[in-house]
């Protein structure tokens, strides 16, 4: 059973990173909105999931750029300048990283 604060902050960091996914894919950035460390925010993430909080930001992120690819024709370049990626060729890099294939092969 977690604590009632451990719940909370976690509670806090998922609404954070529902509405911030697209501006930051930074563990720092979260734990700064929260006003704690972000090796406090590590432990918490963890105690929940068992996960880092950036393996949960990443894969996010991941599955809201796979829905937006099937139910878009939005180019990549559009969908990398809208996640805040500094260009297509590493939000290329960075979809493959996660899910082994290219956005071009998921929207196929």
């Amino acid at each position: 059973v977690k604590s009632y604060r451990v719940r909370e902050l976690f509670n806090r960091f998922m609404m954070l990173m529902e509405r911030d996914f697209k501006l930051s894919r930074d563990v720092n950035y979260y734990a700064s909105l929260m006003n704690i460390s972000p090796k406090y925010l590590t432990n918490i993430v963890r105690q929940v999931t068992g996960h880092t909080p950036k393996v949960i930001i990443d894969q996010y992120v991941i599955l809201q750029v796979k829905m937006q690819l099937r139910r878009t024709s939005q180019s990549i370049k559009e969908l990398a300048w809208e996640y805040h990626f500094a260009d297509a060729s590493f939000f290329c890099r960075y979809f493959k990283k996660h899910t082994g294939q290219t956005p071009q092969e998921v929207r196929q």
